[in-house]
C-alpha cells in the first residue's frame, strides 16, 4: 500500500504539483504586489499625486510580477532544469527564466536604489513630502522583488 505523500510525490507537474520549488514566496510577494498596487493608486489620487510618477514607480516591481505569474504559473516554467527535462515547453520556460534572472536581479537592485534616493530626497525636502509613503513603499516592493528573483536561482 502506498501513502498518500508518495502518491503525491509520484505525480507529474502537470496533475496539481508546479514544478517551481520557491511558490511560497512567489504567492507571498503576488499578494503583496496586487496590496501595493491597489493602495499606491489609492494614495496617489487622494494626495493628487502625478499618477504617471506613480506608475513609473512601481515598474519593475510589477514587471517582474508579470513575468514570474507567465514563466511559474501560466508557462508551468520551474527553476530547475531537472524538472522539466522531458517537457519541450518547460525547457523553453526555464531558459527564458535562465536569460531573465540576470535582468531582473539588476533592474530590482537599481529599482531599490533609485527609491532609496527618492525616498531619502521626499524626507528632507518639505514640498515633497506627501510622496514619502509612496516612495517607501515602492523600495520595500523592489527589495522584495530582488529577494523573490534572488531566491528563484535558475539551477541546471
Amino acid at each position: 500500500m502506498i501513502s498518500p505523500i508518495a502518491r503525491q510525490s509520484r505525480q507529474p507537474a502537470g496533475l496539481g504539483r508546479s514544478p517551481m520549488e520557491n511558490r511560497t514566496i512567489l504567492f507571498a510577494y503576488l499578494a503583496c504586489w496586487c496590496v501595493y498596487l491597489i493602495a499606491g493608486y489609492v494614495w496617489g489620487h487622494c494626495r493628487r499625486l502625478h499618477l504617471g510618477a506613480v506608475t513609473v514607480s512601481h515598474l519593475v516591481p510589477s514587471a517582474v510580477a508579470i513575468i514570474m505569474i507567465y514563466v511559474f504559473l501560466i508557462g508551468r516554467g520551474a527553476t530547475v532544469a531537472q524538472f522539466v527535462a522531458g517537457s519541450e515547453s518547460g525547457m523553453n520556460m526555464w531558459s527564458l527564466w535562465f536569460g531573465l534572472w540576470p535582468i531582473l536581479l539588476i533592474a530590482t537592485a537599481a529599482s531599490g536604489f533609485i527609491n532609496l534616493v527618492l525616498t531619502i530626497v521626499a524626507c528632507v525636502k518639505k514640498s515633497q513630502r506627501k510622496w514619502i509613503p509612496a516612495t517607501f513603499a515602492a523600495l520595500l516592493m523592489s527589495v522584495f522583488a530582488f529577494f523573490t528573483v534572488g531566491a528563484n536561482f535558475p539551477d541546471a
